[in-house]
């Protein structure tokens, strides 16, 4: 039986370092995508993400230094000289060293005295921390957050956060849920945590997702996954980041979405509930946007969309079908 053999690490260097430069081209993405998809080179990136994360400030400017200088010698040489992996030797070499340290540090302190954020139904807020990271806690959202000098450690108990992590490759951030745990040094991405599932998506940088009982995935902009406690597989996904994140400018925006998928992301942020009668299907189709600020303004908008009856009820709202007059 062939074995797929394992990445050099010039090879994950490259790699990394075009991520790390900004966005990838349709021919680098689809590159990328093929040589991800061998196991060895995924845990071999995971392995290079956790190794860098643990370089310090100074040798991150190196790093960058090195990069920079690269690029320029490469700019003013001849066009034979140019290659589309001008790192790769600099990447490499750091990534020996920061292997080596990597596997050298103790393990994560215990938090000691975690704060906790929070928010009800219906309800925003952004919290600035001590390291200049910024959290939007989206509706009906429970955090807590335990800084130190060697780590900074989130515990999502439940709700949807978005994250501007500040970068410090001295202090890992980790936002641990009842599902498995997300690793960065310095990047924005959101963490929504409902019920037996975790969902993760990327808007820049490089994040580490680990679910339980499965080995890590590294994400890149423009990246998303999901994952759950049973061990379900993860493969990443790309997304919609204005429909996504529509909530931090206080609505929602549905293309095509099951009215079903509606009702249940709306009744997250108001305490009357809708809910849909017997004799309506959650399949039926919705396209539109919702501000979050009247429920009344969603409710009228899906019914005269579907043509739809809207009945109140102690503690809710019932959608269905008009009652046929024969």
């Amino acid at each position: 039986m062939n074995q797929t053999p394992k990445p050099t690490e010039a090879e994950v260097a490259q790699w990394f370092a075009r991520i790390e430069r900004g966005p990838l081209t349709p021919d680098e993405e689809r590159r990328f995508t093929e040589w991800r998809a061998e196991p060895a080179n995924e845990d071999a990136l995971g392995e290079m993400e956790r190794a860098v994360t643990a370089l310090d400030p100074h040798a991150e400017d190196l790093l960058a230094e090195s990069f920079e200088e690269e690029l320029h010698a490469l700019s003013e040489g001849s066009a034979e000289r140019r290659s589309p992996w001008p790192f790769a030797a600099v990447a490499a070499t750091v990534v020996l060293a920061a292997s080596a340290i990597f596997f050298s540090l103790p393990s994560t302190p215990e938090p000691l005295e975690p704060t906790r954020y929070a928010t009800r139904i219906g309800a925003q807020r952004t919290v600035t921390l001590d390291d200049a990271s910024v959290m939007t806690l989206n509706t009906g959202t429970a955090v807590e957050v335990a800084l130190t000098d060697d780590a900074r450690m989130v515990t999502l108990d439940e709700g949807e956060v978005f994250f501007n992590v500040e970068r410090d490759p001295s202090r890992i951030f980790t936002v641990d849920t009842d599902h498995g745990r997300v690793t960065v040094i310095g990047t924005s991405f959101n963490v929504r945590q409902t019920g037996p599932e975790t969902h993760v998506s990327v808007l820049s940088g490089t994040v580490e997702v680990s679910p339980e009982g499965r080995s890590p995935v590294t994400l890149i902009a423009g990246e998303a996954v999901m994952f759950r406690a049973d061990g379900e597989a993860v493969l990443p996904v790309r997304f919609d980041a204005n429909a996504l994140l529509s909530w931090r400018g206080g609505r929602l925006v549905f293309d095509a979405a099951p009215l079903g998928e509606v009702v249940e992301e709306l009744n997250r942020y108001f305490v009357t509930q809708i809910r849909l009668g017997d004799d309506l299907g959650a399949e039926e189709v919705v396209t539109g946007t919702f501000t979050l600020d009247s429920q009344e303004t969603a409710v009228r908008g899906i019914s005269v969309a579907l043509g739809l009856d809207v009945e109140r009820v102690p503690g809710g709202i019932i959608l269905s079908r008009p009652v046929s007059e024969d």
